[in-house]
């Protein structure tokens, strides 16, 4: 329950509630990984990253699939100029979810900072990519007939 309120306020940015709901999950279920995830995604939006950093860390550790843990811990790293920590972050998120954007742009960006040119090309490209296809779906499904109304 703790974690619905805190994801229900997280997503209205009501961080304080969030966070407040996100620990009380924790002290229920020590081992849920998505509330050290997002208590680390909101410390990175109060801009605190040296407060995220062990709360991702942990989320992580506690479930490897967790894919905006691994990009937020990405950001975090990136940052601390930790360039190879934060493409392997970065990779694992887009390995969980190869069709999302985000990933693929943050790991551009982490290349560029690198100097690899033609990586941060291709990751560019990708993001290009899917969001054509995204808008090509929302076109089609705009385009596509309304279905018949029941009488």
């Amino acid at each position: 329950m703790h974690f619905g309120l805190g994801f229900l306020h997280w997503k209205l940015h009501q961080y304080d509630e969030a966070q407040r709901e996100f620990e009380a999950e924790l002290t229920v279920d020590p081992g849920n990984a998505q509330s050290f995830a997002y208590l680390g995604d909101i410390e990175m939006k109060r801009e605190h990253p040296e407060k995220a950093l062990p709360l991702l860390t942990k989320a992580v550790q506690l479930n490897n699939e967790v894919r905006n843990a691994y990009i937020d811990l990405g950001v975090v790293l990136t940052e601390q100029k930790r360039y190879g920590e934060a493409v392997a972050a970065l990779q694992r998120a887009v390995k969980l979810d190869p069709a999302q954007p985000d990933a693929h742009y943050r790991l551009a960006r982490v290349y560029q900072a690198m100097g690899d040119t033609a990586e941060s090309q291709r990751e560019f490209a990708k993001v290009r990519e899917l969001h054509e296809k995204a808008d090509e779906d929302l076109t089609h499904k705009m385009s596509a007939s309304p279905p018949p109304l029941s009488q």
